[in-house]
């Protein structure tokens, strides 16, 4: 929207997902069960408002391809990192970052499994995490 010179749209579209995440803020934090994790569920669903309005207003000005397979396979591969970390047991610091390595690792091996990722994109992740060297022309 800022590209076109339409800030309007953008600004309305704060103020709804603003107002919507403090009116279920107000409705879920004060539930005893629910707490802070009625924050952090309001946040999403007026983040997720927030997002489908700006995809649709901009649709109207672009015309946007949306790779459906591929956002599928993230979600997959996002879907099994969760429930291989939700399995640990974090009781402090080394934990934590144990947990969040293995969840890279697990990401990754299911990412190349499905094709998730491109020859290319292959290269680079061998690149930073095993320092080889990356042929540019891999593509």
């Amino acid at each position: 929207m800022f590209l076109i010179k339409e800030t309007k749209p953008a600004t309305y579209i704060n103020i709804v997902a603003a107002v919507t995440n403090v009116l279920i803020n107000l409705i879920l934090i004060p539930i005893p069960s629910i707490g802070i994790l009625g924050a952090a569920f309001s946040t999403l669903i007026s983040f997720s408002l927030m997002a489908a309005f700006c995809v649709h207003v901009s649709l109207k000005h672009f015309e946007l391809d949306f790779y459906y397979l591929d956002i599928a396979k993230s979600i997959l591969s996002s879907t099994a990192m969760y429930f291989f970390v939700t399995s640990f047991t974090i009781s402090g610091i080394l934990e934590l970052f144990e947990a969040i390595g293995a969840g890279l690792i697990v990401y990754l091996v299911v990412m190349l499994i499905v094709g998730g990722f491109t020859n290319h994109e292959v290269s680079l992740i061998k690149k930073y995490l095993f320092r080889s060297k990356v042929n540019p022309n891999t593509k």
